[in-house]
């Protein structure tokens, strides 16, 4: 899209884009065509079914550990108002993490608070992140892609443990969705913008450090935006907006919870403490 039918060689390069599913950034032009739906494609439908279902022998019956418990504790909450009430009185890394902490609740009332019961909701998140790797591998052209993301230890790890990472995972695989679709497309639609704007809620919902990931694509967006001067259809902004409003009392009760004394792992010492032990330590 976009070429100059002067300019031999950028015919070249969007005839090789055609053939492979390819994009560049051509003379200050995104050049980002799909790939044909040939045969190729349905055998990687196939193969993304079949990885998703090693997701659901990631989760073991191993027991809960320490971490674990803290998830364990919220989700054997008789009704909504004990879950609300632990979350408000928490002062531990938790009272950081209200959506995730109210979908092992969630989750409780129809599995139960097992081991694997507890881990079980990750494979959902699992098949939440696969399907954004998909959509990248079918944007991109990168078929292996789907497979290279299953089979990392990081995921399997995640997966079988009653925290709320994996579904961080699965948020920040469709943020990185969101931003190599709103780079392929030059800003233009409204696919990007209501993936982004939704996903930026849940992932800032999920917990406090949700906030970096979100700011940085969106700082990537803006600079790539800027850059290429790109306009952004008004319709975009809706959600945006939308988004930016309804992370306003996430961010209040943050600022709450941290005012109230809520903290987790962390790299410096505190007021009753100048010796930096390990308790202390956080990735």
């Amino acid at each position: 899209r976009g070429i100059d039918s002067r300019h031999e060689g950028e015919r070249s390069q969007l005839a090789d884009a055609c053939r492979y599913g390819s994009h560049w950034i051509t003379s200050g032009r995104i050049l980002s065509v799909r790939p044909p739906v040939t045969s190729r494609y349905f055998l990687l439908i196939l193969a993304t079914v079949a990885v998703m279902l090693l997701a659901a022998i990631m989760p073991s019956h191993e027991s809960l550990w320490i971490d674990e418990a803290q998830t364990y504790h919220y989700a054997k909450q008789p009704n909504v108002k004990e879950w609300a009430l632990a979350l408000v009185r928490d002062r531990k890394s938790e009272a950081l993490m209200p959506l995730g902490m109210l979908t092992p609740w969630l989750a409780a009332k129809v599995l139960g608070t097992g081991e694997w019961s507890m881990r079980a909701p990750n494979i959902l998140w699992a098949f939440a992140a696969i399907i954004p790797m998909f959509l990248l591998s079918r944007r991109l052209g990168l078929p292996w892609l789907v497979p290279l993301f299953v089979v990392q230890p990081y995921l399997w790890f995640y997966v079988n443990e009653a925290r709320p990472y994996a579904l961080q995972i699965a948020e920040g695989a469709w943020l990185v969705f969101a931003l190599v679709e709103f780079v392929a497309t030059q800003g233009r639609g409204r696919w990007w913008a209501w993936c982004f704007s939704l996903t930026a809620v849940l992932q800032c919902s999920t917990g406090l450090l949700g906030v970096v990931p979100v700011a940085a694509v969106l700082a990537v967006g803006v600079a790539t935006s800027l850059k290429m001067k790109w306009r952004i259809s008004r319709y975009s902004w809706k959600p945006m907006l939308a988004a930016a409003c309804a992370l306003v009392p996430i961010g209040a009760y943050y600022v709450w919870a941290l005012s109230k004394g809520a903290k987790g792992a962390r790299l410096w010492s505190d007021r009753k403490s100048t010796r930096l032990n390990s308790s202390h330590l956080g990735i």
